[in-house]
């Protein structure tokens, strides 16, 4: 059991200075930042998808949040920024990619062809109305392959309204070059 305290980076928890990039993600070594860097290229290919930094509170603190026209970064009614289509947070820890999944698309999954990592971050992901909050932090090459083919899935599913039935060992490799 690893009993070494968890990471801090100052730059990722001070709510009222907007850190730059760099600060955020100088803390990550080799390995954490390629994996970041992977995911990141991913979503910067979907066109209609714009990053922003910014506040996302507790635990999330700064973040990537990746908007499209129907998520745009004004205020909720309850005053909160409405949900982005994703996130990516810079935790120091590691990073992390969360998302949230509609129920028909959770209820339409072929588990069979998702990867194991991706079927538990699912399934302990929290329910908050018809929504599913899924947290997948990054650790290993597998779990990026696996965000990214949980990516263009949920994509397919919110152009089409039908979950995709495979996505091939060859769509992932093309859609992740930054990660090798």
């Amino acid at each position: 059991m690893n009993t070494d305290p968890p990471l801090t980076n100052p730059a990722w928890s001070d709510k009222f200075t907007k850190p730059d990039e760099s600060a955020l993600l100088d803390v990550y070594g080799a390995t954490d930042r390629m994996y970041f860097d992977g995911v990141r290229a991913m979503l910067a290919e979907y066109e209609w998808l714009e990053e922003e930094l910014c506040w996302n509170g507790l635990p999330w603190q700064w973040s990537f949040a990746y908007r499209n026209e129907d998520t745009p970064p004004t205020e909720g009614p309850a005053g909160d920024a409405a949900p982005a289509w994703a996130y990516l947070v810079p935790d120091p820890n590691a990073p992390i990619f969360a998302f949230q999944l509609a129920r028909g698309m959770v209820e339409q999954l072929p588990t069979k062809r998702v990867g194991k990592y991706a079927r538990e971050c699912i399934s302990s992901g929290r329910v908050v109305g018809q929504r599913r909050w899924v947290t997948m932090p990054l650790a290993a090459k597998s779990q990026v392959a696996e965000v990214i083919d949980l990516i263009k899935r949920k994509h397919h599913f919110e152009l089409v309204g039908e979950p995709v039935a495979r996505v091939t060992a060859a769509q992932r490799e093309k859609a992740s070059p930054a990660v090798s």
